[in-house]
């Protein structure tokens, strides 16, 4: 539970990120707020007696790290489910499933998390059938890592009631379900088991190790965008959490997104313009698939169904965050945005792209003209390098297209950082060293631009820079406490640099 606690820090090298008065050795938070920033001396005097000093010991101290693109329950269900990211083979994946069923009631639910089939040898999914054989009494789901697409056995294919025709239901050669599904499919099996997880683990308990996971890794903010079903058993939770959540409801329904008085809708879930790139090939392309011309992704919403959709979000206030991993499910967005704009101006709306995987130029000028927001995840770069997989996928000719990071930036579009947790690890000082140091040297940035985009810039994308993103007088006295300066440091060493402590509203909720 957040307090309006008093706090002060000295001893530190305090990187405010403020360009008036960029570094300090000590700030002093008073009832919650940063009420000095400077030298030991000054902050000195604005202490009141009884207030907590925390001896910082020479180490670093950042605005407090901002996540602005998670799942908050996915990542606590994935924290106490199967985990499966370093499975080899099919053999592997399938060995780990028997055990976990062996450990569990019959009839509970086998969950796994991670799997990926280009990290596998078998250079496929598992099928159904494989599932079958060796686990009997248990309904499977195997999410993959992205989330875009799921295996299961029989009995949780079964036990979902989701029609065959479902579209994103792979068939095998004899006309029947394979196991796999995507696209919309993918969406309802994971909808209906989500719910037998949290049955299983217990609501509460998800969240717990959630926010567990987010203090340890600095985090002071998240911004998590959920299904309505979680919204609902979040929101009443959030004064007692000890950080702060903003939350983003994952619906195509204006009215339900308006009940909750958040002022925002979208996401991924019903709110993805398209899927991924990958294998299964469901990330909307301008250009075919280099490795299948005859595909170039999906597009989940029709042109006239999502202007309509953004443009009555629009009209009510309600800023609009849309998943686009393809370039032309980003130039879908746009143009979305586009007619809104063109029917009922409104500035500074900063509506959001999610992922934006493809550079396209003329469709980042056109994002800084609308005022679009991109928020990006650059760890998606760390796991899946620009030369491994996208030469197949999108061909050599597009590889430095792949995870655009500097080309935004440089073409002026406001840029923001996430890690989209579970899909990578929920920790900003991974997605700085990402950006710092991406495959593509064309792509990559400053270690102050890449502190930003966890800060400054995440605090912008929701509104919040008056009273996040920077460290002075006034702003929240939220900030992280690093064992290593993120600017200076080599490069190479960033994700390394441990979070010593978490500091929320000047309570100290995490210490290592």
């Amino acid at each position: 539970m957040l307090s309006e606690a008093s706090l002060v820090v000295k001893n530190a090298n305090i990187v405010t990120l403020n360009d008036l008065h960029p570094y300090a050795n000590a700030l002093c938070i008073r009832n919650g707020n940063i009420t000095c920033v400077g030298s030991a001396e000054d902050v000195g005097r604005q202490a009141l007696p009884g207030t907590t000093v925390l001896d910082a010991g020479g180490a670093t101290v950042v605005p407090g790290l901002i996540d602005s693109h998670m799942h908050l329950a996915q990542t606590g269900i994935s924290a106490s489910s199967l985990d499966l990211v370093n499975a080899s083979s099919i053999e592997e994946i399938v060995e780990l499933v028997c055990q976990t069923a062996r450990e569990i009631p019959e009839g509970m639910v086998v969950y796994g998390i991670g799997m990926d089939d280009a990290h596998l040898k078998d250079n496929r999914y598992p099928t159904r059938q494989e599932l079958d054989a060796a686990v009997l009494r248990h309904p499977v789901l195997l999410r993959h890592r992205t989330g875009h697409s799921s295996v299961l056995n029989t009995i949780a294919m079964q036990m979902a009631h989701i029609p065959v025709g479902t579209p994103g239901v792979q068939l095998d050669e004899s006309g029947l379900p394979n196991g796999l599904v995507l696209a919309q499919a993918n969406s309802a099996y994971q909808a209906q088991f989500k719910q037998e997880i949290l049955k299983q683990i217990g609501f509460d308990r998800i969240i717990q190790l959630a926010v567990k996971q987010a203090l340890q890794a600095g985090l002071t903010t998240m911004h998590t965008l959920e299904d309505v079903d979680i919204v609902q058993k979040l929101l009443p939770m959030l004064p007692d959490l000890p950080l702060r959540v903003i939350i983003y409801p994952q619906t195509r329904n204006i009215q339900q997104a308006l009940s909750f008085g958040l002022g925002r809708i979208g996401g991924c879930g019903p709110s993805c313009l398209d899927g991924d790139i990958g294998s299964v090939m469901t990330a909307a392309l301008l250009e075919p698939y280099t490795c299948d011309p005859s595909k170039s992704g999906l597009l989940y919403f029709k042109d006239e169904e999502l202007k309509a959709m953004v443009l009555d979000a629009h009209q009510r206030g309600l800023q609009v965050a849309m998943h686009a991993v393809g370039d032309r499910a980003v130039a879908q967005g746009l143009m979305a945005v586009e007619y809104a704009q063109g029917i009922s101006p409104r500035p500074d709306a900063r509506h959001r792209i999610e992922h934006w995987e493809i550079h396209n130029p003329d469709l980042a000028f056109k994002a800084v003209d609308l005022g679009v927001w991109a928020d990006i995840q650059p760890p998606f770069n760390h796991f899946w390098p620009h030369d491994k997989g996208y030469p197949t996928t999108v061909g050599m000719h597009r590889i430095d297209l792949v995870d655009p990071i500097a080309d935004l930036i440089q073409a002026g579009v406001q840029v923001s950082g996430g890690s989209d947790s579970p899909v990578t690890p929920l920790s900003p000082m991974l997605g700085i060293h990402s950006a710092v140091n991406h495959s593509n040297p064309r792509q990559r940035i400053s270690p102050r631009q890449a502190l930003e985009l966890f800060t400054i810039q995440a605090a912008r994308i929701v509104f919040e820079e008056k009273s996040k993103g920077t460290l002075e007088v006034g702003k929240l006295g939220d900030l992280t406490i690093l064992g290593d300066n993120p600017l200076t440091v080599n490069p190479n060493a960033i994700k390394e640099i441990p979070v010593l402590y978490t500091v929320v509203g000047g309570q100290v909720v995490y210490r290592k």
